[in-house]
């Protein structure tokens, strides 16, 4: 979802561990908020976390198709970007 969605979404998010709010907690905390709630730096950080999600699921779903040795440098191109992405919001 783009920012603009997020911010027109209602969906509630736990402030401690970023997972969608279900009808049982998730991390064992009870504070939750929309992504319009989220201070920027929050939803910078969300944002950020979509993409290596985004990328990881793809990377993870290429494995399985039976890439050939050609396709392959692209599985590899979507696992290096999950990890500088990763990379960088530590720093």
């Amino acid at each position: 979802m783009t920012r603009e969605e997020l911010l027109a979404d209602g969906t509630q998010y736990c402030c401690y561990c970023g997972c969608e709010k279900a009808r049982f907690q998730c991390c064992g905390e009870n504070h939750f908020q929309t992504f319009a709630q989220m201070d920027k730096e929050d939803q910078d950080e969300f944002l950020k976390a979509e993409l290596v999600q985004r990328a990881e699921d793809a990377f993870n779903r290429s494995k399985w198709v039976g890439l050939t040795k050609e396709e392959a440098p692209e599985m590899v191109a979507a696992n290096w970007c999950a990890a500088a992405i990763r990379a960088r919001g530590s720093a």
